[in-house]
C-alpha cells in the first residue's frame, strides 16, 4: 500500500504540477518525481513478491526478497551515510539528498 502511495504522489506530481516542472531552471523536480515513480514500483513489486513468496512457501523466492532488502539497505547506506555529518536528522528521518 505505501508503495502504491509514493508512486501515487510522483504521478501526481508529472501530471498535475507539470506547468511548474517546465518554469524551474533546475530538473531536480522532475527528477524526484520520477524517482518517487520507481521506488514505489520497487516497492510494490517487492511487497507482491513477498507475499506470493509466503503464501506458496517458496524458499527460493523469499531468498529474492530478502536479497532485495540487503542491497536496499546497502544502497541506504551508500548514498546516506556520508551525509550523515551534514544533515543528521534529515538522514535519520529518511531524507537523503
Amino acid at each position: 500500500v505505501a508503495g502504491g502511495v509514493v508512486m501515487a504522489v510522483g504521478v501526481w506530481t508529472l501530471v498535475e504540477k507539470s506547468d511548474y516542472i517546465s518554469l524551474l531552471s533546475s530538473k531536480s523536480y522532475a527528477a524526484s518525481a520520477y524517482i518517487l515513480v520507481l521506488a514505489g514500483a520497487i516497492v510494490m513489486v517487492t511487497g507482491v513478491l513477498g507475499c506470493c513468496a509466503t503464501f506458496k512457501e517458496q524458499r527460493r523466492l523469499l531468498r529474492v526478497v530478502s536479497v532485495q532488502g540487503v542491497v536496499a539497505c546497502n544502497v541506504n547506506k551508500v548514498f546516506c551515510m556520508p551525509q550523515m555529518h551534514k544533515y543528521p536528522l534529515s538522514v535519520a528521518l529518511g531524507y537523503c539528498n
